[in-house]
C-alpha cells in the first residue's frame, strides 16, 4: 500500500488491470483503510463490470457497509453477489449476510424475502436454519 501511494494511488486505480486493481483494494483492506479499499474497489467494479474480479469487489463492499454497520447498503452489495455468477462459498456468504444485513436494518420484510429466496435456491444450503428462523419472525 505504502508502494502504490508513492507511485500515485489515484494513477494506479486508472491503469490496472482488473486482478491487481482488487489486489491493491484488497490490500487497502488489510491494511485498515477503508475509505482507499472502498475507492479502489468501486473503481474496479466501474472500470471491470464483467470482470470475474467485480464479484469479489462487490462481496468486499458488502463487508465494508457491513463493518461499519451500514446495514442497507451492506444488504445491496451483498444482492448484488447472489445475483451474480459468483463462485458457490461466495454465494452462500452473501446470502448469510444479506439475510442479517436487512434484519439488522429492521426491514423485516426484505430478509424473509431473501430467506424464501435462499431456500429456494439452496434448500439444504448451510444457512437454511437461520433463513427458517427469519420466515418465523413477524413483520
Amino acid at each position: 500500500l505504502a508502494v502504490a501511494r508513492r507511485a500515485g494511488f489515484d494513477r494506479l486505480l486508472r491503469q490496472l488491470p482488473a486482478a491487481e486493481l482488487l489486489l491493491l483494494a484488497d490490500s487497502a483492506r488489510y491494511a485498515q483503510q477503508a475509505p482507499l479499499a472502498e475507492r479502489a474497489f468501486t473503481v474496479l467494479l466501474s472500470r471491470f463490470a464483467a470482470a470475474p474480479e467485480a464479484v469479489d469487489a462487490a462481496f468486499a463492499l458488502g463487508r465494508l457497509a457491513y463493518a461499519q454497520e451500514r446495514w442497507s447498503q451492506s444488504a445491496q452489495w451483498f444482492e448484488r453477489v447472489t445475483r451474480n455468477d459468483a463462485p458457490e462459498a461466495l454465494r452462500q456468504a452473501a446470502w448469510q449476510r444479506l439475510m442479517e444485513s436487512q434484519e439488522r436494518a429492521g426491514d423485516i420484510v426484505a430478509a424473509r424475502h431473501s430467506a424464501t429466496r435462499y431456500l429456494q435456491v439452496l434448500p439444504q444450503g448451510p444457512h437454511k436454519a437461520f433463513a427458517e428462523r427469519l420466515l418465523r419472525m413477524r413483520d
